[in-house]
């Protein structure tokens, strides 16, 4: 259950940032709401690549919630191959949440496919309590945050090295982007990863519920390939479409 103060602040909060003078409220509740203001929303991305091999669809989407104590990550993230198209292929990520507080040692996790992934392989192969600690720094202006995952260093004692960095940048139209990094390590192993996702009104309970392309994807292309449509011209129309979704 949240306190008085935590639920004061989110409440300051979804009133705008213009309500009070930041100048006349102590420092640390001026932190606070700059932290809140930064980093509590909903980021997302989708992608779809393709090489000699396969063609994949990468889908993440992140909310980001602190309250002054406690920091939740609500998240749903996956990747699933393409062998018709991204309607009829389409895979619904679970939606996770995990919650800590900064300093404090947790179970590690992570909101990204990729690490979460490996960590839950690695977990099955050789059970052990696996912790991480979070910190968190600002600059003064309040548009560049960082947030920091550690798990233990200690190799004799957790056979494995887990680190990832998210960072929140906001311009100064106050549209946020979020860049994260991470480190996944057991012994001569190195799983890299890192992601880009973009501020979004989407709440991340109802992101990817459904496929980004609402009908399939070859059915367009008998479609207008029997309208006799120039194949450059479809896929400029195809990727606009893509892009208004």
């Amino acid at each position: 259950m949240r306190s008085l103060r935590s639920l004061c602040l989110l409440q300051v909060h979804s009133m705008g940032q213009n309500v009070l003078d930041m100048s006349e409220i102590p420092a640390n509740l001026a932190k606070d709401l700059k932290i809140i203001q930064l980093v509590n929303k909903t980021f997302g991305n989708w992608t779809l690549a393709t090489n000699d091999v396969s063609t994949k669809v990468y889908q993440t989407a992140l909310s980001i919630q602190y309250d002054g104590v406690s920091w939740n990550f609500q998240y749903c993230s996956n990747s699933y191959e393409v062998f018709c198209c991204p309607h009829c292929d389409f895979r619904q990520p679970d939606l996770k949440q995990f919650t800590l507080q900064e300093g404090k040692p947790a179970p590690v996790q992570s909101p990204f496919w990729e690490a979460s992934n490996i960590l839950e392989q690695l977990n099955q192969e050789h059970p052990v309590d696996r912790r991480m600690t979070m910190s968190f720094e600002m600059n003064e202006e309040g548009t560049w945050g960082k947030i920091s995952f550690r798990g233990s260093e200690d190799f004799a004692v957790v056979p494995v090295i887990f680190s990832s960095n998210i960072v929140v940048k906001m311009n100064e139209a106050g549209q946020r982007k979020l860049y994260c990094d991470g480190l996944v390590e057991r012994g001569m192993v190195q799983h890299g990863f890192q992601k880009f996702l973009i501020e979004t009104a989407v709440a991340v309970e109802d992101a990817f519920s459904s496929p980004v392309h609402p009908f399939c994807y070859l059915l367009i292309s008998e479609d207008e390939t029997s309208n006799e449509e120039d194949p450059e011209d479809f896929m400029e129309d195809f990727w606009r479409f893509v892009g208004d979704e």
